[in-house]
């Protein structure tokens, strides 16, 4: 395959919204955009939640195919060189399915802690999802791990599975941030002084424990607003307890939305999260140079925040510590040279940097036989 492009094809079950959805849209893009060959399939019909890069747009409706039948997946697969199971764990296990059957190489692509994301399950569900994933690793060609600590996370299981794995950081689209910048209005509750996160509406992102640390925090700055954006199946539970700790009108939770308008007038970014891979909220908040709060979750924080170095770093499940760390990030006074740096270190996420290694990891795989 010397000198051929290697045609790749990203699994996913549907393009909702997420961080790791907008990811695959990232790697993909970025892929198209330096020349290669790679297409989203969609095992799910559904919705699309993201904004679809100019680039990928261009290729046609066959870049993101929706699908009721198999058909158009069949005809992809064997167009493609290489299948890529872009989340876990459904698509793990239909992409090792299909490359058996149509002899395709499959990578797979680990977004999340597995041992933390386990250690939340009663035994059986552990079982199961160990003795499936044991199976997807014996079968794929790699394993990409988003984060060192993901990656640590999945050898401290697997010990045999590490000649597989390689850490290839989510790569984000900062041209793509600043086009949506330039083109957006203006929302009236954005020029009021307001906290924001970002994330769908799960247990796994801690907004329970957010919300708890934004009612000690308003009582010192009551000018303050907590903006939510995203979706999930927490969201009458959260609601009810924004009345319960009496932060009605206080708490804005509009649904899923383009974070990076919001996020270039927000005070501060809190991230609040139990558990992560490699949070691409952020390196996006870093590029926009803003303020940054962060559980030390695995896997992912301290990675992308140099250990604290460009944001405050406080132990996940301390609702105590969190609102602490917000009052005085709210009370400090930013310098340019802190903003600077902040934006030179989202730069170690630019589509430059990974890309290249993404289509180095497609071309290693698809030039082993099976």
């Amino acid at each position: 395959m010397t000198g051929e492009k290697v045609k790749s094809l990203f699994l996913m079950q549907d393009i909702r919204g997420g961080g790791a959805e907008l990811v695959t849209l990232n790697v993909v893009s970025g892929i198209v955009a330096s020349g290669g060959a790679a297409r989203i399939h969609l095992l799910n019909a559904c919705r699309v939640d993201h904004d679809l890069p100019s680039n990928l747009v261009k290729i046609g409706r066959s870049v993101v195919a929706q699908t009721g039948n198999y058909l158009p997946l069949l005809q992809a697969i064997r167009d493609c060189d290489v299948l890529v199971g872009a989340l876990e764990i459904k698509t793990h296990i239909v992409s090792i399915i299909l490359g058996l059957i149509f002899r395709r190489p499959v990578v797979l692509w680990l977004h999340k802690d597995l041992a933390v994301f386990l250690a939340g399950k009663n035994w059986f569900v552990r079982l199961i999802y160990k003795a499936l994933f044991s199976i997807n690793i014996r079968f794929s060609r790699a394993i990409v791990a988003v984060s060192d600590g993901v990656a640590k996370s999945l050898n401290s299981i697997y010990p045999w599975a590490s000649i597989k794995i390689r850490i290839l950081n989510n790569p984000v689209n900062l041209e793509r941030i600043d086009q949506i910048l330039s083109n957006r209005d203006v929302e009236q509750w954005l020029n009021r002084p307001f906290i924001l996160a970002v994330g769908r509406l799960t247990w796994q992102k801690g907004f329970d424990l957010l919300l708890e640390s934004f009612a000690i925090v308003s009582r010192q700055f009551p000018e303050f607003k907590l903006v939510i954006l995203g979706e999930g199946e927490e969201r009458a539970a959260l609601e009810e307890r924004v009345v319960k700790l009496g932060l009605s009108g206080r708490v804005l939770m509009p649904g899923f939305k383009s974070p990076y308008l919001p996020m270039s007038r927000a005070s501060v970014l809190a991230m609040s999260s139990r558990f992560e891979g490699l949070p691409t909220v952020l390196i996006e908040a870093l590029y926009l140079g803003i303020k940054i709060v962060s559980t030390d979750c695995p896997s992912g924080p301290a990675e992308v925040l140099s250990g604290g170095l460009h944001g405050k770093l406080v132990p996940a499940d301390s609702v105590e510590a969190f609102a602490n760390a917000l009052i005085e990030s709210l009370s400090a006074v930013d310098t340019s040279e802190t903003k600077q740096a902040r934006k030179m270190r989202a730069a170690d996420f630019s589509f430059d940097r990974i890309v290249p290694d993404w289509e180095r990891t497609l071309k290693d795989v698809s030039s082993i036989r099976i």
